[in-house]
């Protein structure tokens, strides 16, 4: 199962899977002035996998905070986050990443990964991943980047005749577009993903 949400009204969602299914949420998030905070339940149930690719993009003065939660109650369960931001202008991000397995949750597997590109002299990221881990025999990993445009790759491009809009549009697409793999890695196919990344403005 594959779902696309694009700019959701509510300030929270639940994403869950069902017992031995595996399922993928791709969720785009765009935000040019308004100051928004975002929570994200991830519930895994047993013998599944639940995959959710976060795609956010601040221009403006915006501000906006992802608080999300992987909350392990069942055995088995395996949840993988990847949030991806992109700060353009005076926005800031700030990303607040829990990962919680309960007693019964033993044999979970779960990762998050936090990757952020500034483009702006002024643009602001924090990032703040957390574990609570009350099981034994678990798998847990997470990580977070935060990085600027790349010196080289304007220079590279720019000596092949790319304009430096054309520069950071290639090299932010590409930075966007790799949590392809993610969903890939769910099993989702190709053409699925290629077209929630089509309807996300991002082909």
């Amino acid at each position: 199962m594959i779902r696309y949400i694009n700019n959701p009204k509510s300030n929270s969602l639940t994403l869950t899977s069902k017992k031995h299914e595996t399922a993928g949420v791709l969720l785009n998030l765009v935000s040019d002035s308004a100051e928004r905070d975002m929570e994200i339940h991830m519930k895994p149930a047993e013998d599944s996998r639940l995959f959710v690719v976060i795609l956010a993009q601040l221009h403006g003065n915006s501000t906006y905070t992802i608080r999300s939660f992987q909350h392990h109650s069942s055995k088995q369960s395996t949840s993988d986050l990847l949030c991806k931001s992109l700060v353009r202008d005076t926005s800031f991000f700030r990303f607040e990443g829990t990962i919680t397995i309960d007693k019964t949750g033993a044999h979970s597997h779960a990762y998050q990964k936090n990757d952020n590109l500034i483009l702006s002299s002024e643009g602001r990221v924090v990032s703040e991943p957390k574990l609570e881990i009350e099981a034994h025999e678990v798998f847990c990993t997470h990580g977070s980047t935060t990085g600027y445009l790349s010196e080289d790759e304007q220079y590279y491009l720019s000596t092949r005749g790319v304009s430096q809009q054309q520069v950071e549009k290639l090299i932010t697409m590409g930075f966007l577009r790799s949590g392809i793999q993610k969903l890939l890695e769910a099993g989702i196919t190709l053409a699925e993903v290629e077209s929630l990344y089509g309807r996300a403005g991002l082909v």
